[in-house]
C-alpha cells in the first residue's frame, strides 16, 4: 500500500491531487481506503477508468479499515520533502512526525460551523422569552450567527450570503442605531468583576491535570461518541462521558501565572468554552430523533420535518443544560419571491 489517509469518521486526502505531485500510481488498496472523489480526481491523471459503484460507503470503510493514520512508504526522502514539502512541514511541525520515517497522525476537524446565535435579518440577536425579542446592542454576523437562511450549498452560498447580505444589513442597522457623540453606558461594576473573576480563576488554577489532557478527553469523546453516524447508544454514552470531562475543570492546572503571551492560560480559557459547546451539542444531538444533514442517527434514518423541521435551542448551566426548539422561517420579507418549502435530498 503507497497511500492510505483516514479518520475514524470519513476518509479524506491530506493534500488534494497528492498522489498526481508523487507521479505514483494509485494501488488497489487506496481506491478502496480514500473518498472516492479524491479518487476520481486521481485517476483522471491516470486516465483510467472509474466505476463510482466500486467504492464503498463511508460508514462501511469505517468499519472495515478503522484507520487513522497518513502513511507515505516505499517513497525515497528526497522525493517526499520536494513533492510535498507542505505536508512533510506540517507533520514536523504541529505532530513532532518525521514522514519519511513515521505515520503522520490524521483527526477530524471542522471546517465549516452550522448554526449559532440566533439573529433576526438585520444581524440582531434574538431571545425566545414568550416570544421573539431582540437584545438591545447585541449583534451576530458570520458563522457565529443563525439567520435562519441556508442555501443549497452550505459552504458557497451562505458564505456569500454571510458576507454581503447580512453583513451588510448589520451594518446599515449599526450605524441607525448608534447616534454620534453618544457616550457609552455605564456597566456596572458587578459585571466586569465577573469576566475578571473567571480570568484569575483559571489563571491561579492549582489543580493536577494539564489543559491539553482535558481537551484531548474531550476530542476523543465528541470523535467516538457524537460523530457523523449516530445512535441512541453513542448519544448516550456521549452525554455522560463529556460530563466527566466537564468536571475536570474542578483540577484543571496552569502552570504559567504570567500575563504576557501566556498560551496556557489561552487555551485554558478556549478550553473552558470548547467544553460548554461540547455538552450543548451533545444533549443537542441526543434529542433530535431523526437524521438532518450533517445529523446521521442510524435509528431514526429519515427526516421528520412534522416534529423537527425547528431550529434547536440550548442553554447551558455548567454541565446542567435547558433543550427547546425555534421555529424555521416559512415565508418571505417580499411578494415577489415564493418560499421554496423543503425536500428530501437524494443522490
Amino acid at each position: 500500500m503507497l497511500f492510505t489517509v483516514s479518520t475514524k469518521d470519513s476518509p479524506f486526502f491530506t493534500e488534494d491531487c497528492a498522489a498526481e505531485k508523487l507521479g505514483v500510481k494509485v494501488e488497489h488498496d487506496l481506491r478502496k481506503a480514500l473518498n472516492w472523489c479524491d479518487v476520481a480526481n486521481m485517476l483522471r491523471v491516470q486516465n483510467e477508468r472509474m466505476d463510482i459503484s466500486y467504492f464503498p460507503s463511508t460508514r462501511e470503510y469505517t468499519q472495515q479499515f478503522g484507520l487513522n493514520k497518513a502513511i507515505l512508504d516505499n517513497l525515497d526522502k528526497e522525493i517526499i520533502e520536494s513533492r510535498l514539502p507542505g505536508i512533510t512541514d506540517a507533520a514536523r511541525l504541529f505532530a513532532n512526525v518525521d514522514v519519511t520515517k513515521e505515520p503522520i497522525p490524521v483527526v477530524p476537524t471542522v471546517h465549516y460551523n452550522m448554526g449559532g446565535i440566533p439573529t433576526n435579518y438585520k444581524g440582531e440577536v434574538l431571545t425566545v422569552n414568550g416570544s421573539e425579542k431582540t437584545v438591545p446592542g447585541l449583534m451576530a454576523i458570520g458563522e457565529a450567527a443563525c439567520v435562519s437562511v441556508h442555501g443549497a450549498n452550505r459552504l458557497g452560498s451562505n458564505s456569500l450570503i454571510d458576507l454581503v447580505v447580512f453583513g451588510r444589513a448589520a451594518a446599515k442597522r449599526a450605524a441607525e442605531l448608534i447616534k454620534p457623540g453618544t457616550p457609552h453606558e455605564e456597566i456596572s461594576e458587578n459585571e466586569t468583576q465577573k469576566c475578571i473573576d473567571r480570568f484569575d480563576k483559571l489563571r491561579n488554577a492549582e489543580g493536577d491535570t494539564g489543559t491539553a489532557e482535558l481537551r484531548l478527553a474531550m476530542q476523543k469523546t465528541m470523535q467516538s461518541k457524537c460523530a457523523v453516524f449516530r445512535t441512541e447508544k453513542t448519544l448516550q454514552e456521549g452525554v455522560e462521558e463529556i460530563r466527566k470531562t466537564y468536571d475536570g475543570l474542578d483540577s484543571i492546572s496552569v502552570k504559567d501565572k504570567s500575563l504576557i503571551f501566556n498560551t496556557d492560560l489561552v487555551e485554558t480559557l478556549e478550553f473552558d468554552n470548547l467544553i460548554r459547546q461540547a455538552v450543548v451539542t451533545v444533549d443537542s444531538a441526543y434529542n433530535r430523533k431523526e437524521s438532518r444533514g450533517a445529523h446521521a442517527r442510524e435509528d431514526f434514518p429519515k427526516r421528520d420535518d412534522e416534529k423537527f423541521m425547528q431550529h434547536t435551542l440550548a442553554w447551558c448551566d455548567g454541565k446542567k443544560t435547558k433543550i427547546s426548539y425555534r421555529e424555521v422561517h416559512k415565508s418571505t420579507l417580499t411578494n415577489e419571491v415564493q418560499y421554496f418549502p423543503p425536500q428530501e435530498r437524494v443522490y
